[in-house]
């Protein structure tokens, strides 16, 4: 029963409530979104760019980051690319910036969490938002604030210096596909995660601290 029947029955009542219920209003609140931001491209580069920053870190690879990835995507089907290279910088910086804030704040951090860094680093560079989300678990007032602010701080610069992304998944890993400015894809990714560690340090007690 828990190995095979319940999780077949469970999942088959789940999708047909997704499909039939939830699936149209989530479909025509996305639609919407992406109108609403396609409409803030030039003059409104920078602020889209954080907008869509933001929403990459807000819930590190739950529905409003996917609702930005449905954006970029389909302004790439259209042959615009600048938001797609601002949003493939941002997802890369919270693993990234929590990574550096286990190595310089080290204080603030257990011996576990500090092994656990590491790892944030090696996604970050491979653009895997979800990196961060075993911090977050435990500290959620302190990183969300700081991954949501160091990823709109890199997404922004992205929009501002005219970065631009082909493939559509982000991180280092990809700067082969950046086709516009991809050295400032760099130093804007590594800016966004300097401004997360700088967050952190602010924001985080050092583990004495806490205790006490």
């Amino acid at each position: 029963m828990p190995i095979l029947v319940i999780p077949i029955i469970s999942t088959f009542v789940i999708s047909m409530i997704y499909f039939y219920i939830i699936a149209e209003p989530i479909a025509i609140f996305i639609k919407w979104l992406i109108e609403i931001l396609g409409h803030m491209q030039g003059g409104s580069a920078v602020l889209l760019g954080i907008i869509v920053g933001a929403m990459a870190a807000f819930d590190m690879g739950g529905p409003v980051n996917k609702t930005a990835t449905a954006f970029t995507l389909a302004l790439m089907a259209e042959g615009i690319y600048g938001p797609n290279g601002a949003y493939r910088i941002a997802v890369a910086i919270p693993p990234l910036g929590l990574a550096i804030s286990t190595f310089v704040s080290r204080r603030k951090y257990t011996a576990d969490e500090r092994n656990l860094g590491i790892s944030a680093g090696f996604m970050g560079l491979i653009g895997i938002t979800e990196g961060a989300i075993p911090f977050a678990v435990k500290s959620l007032k302190t990183v969300l604030p700081s991954i949501i602010i160091g990823s709109a701080v890199g997404a922004g610069l992205g929009m501002y210096h005219g970065v631009e992304c082909m493939v559509p998944h982000g991180g280092l890993i990809v700067i082969a596909g950046v086709n516009q400015a991809p050295l400032w894809y760099a130093i804007d990714m590594f800016i966004g995660a300097i401004v997360t560690a700088i967050c952190l340090h602010i924001l985080r007690p050092n583990i004495d601290e806490k205790a006490k």
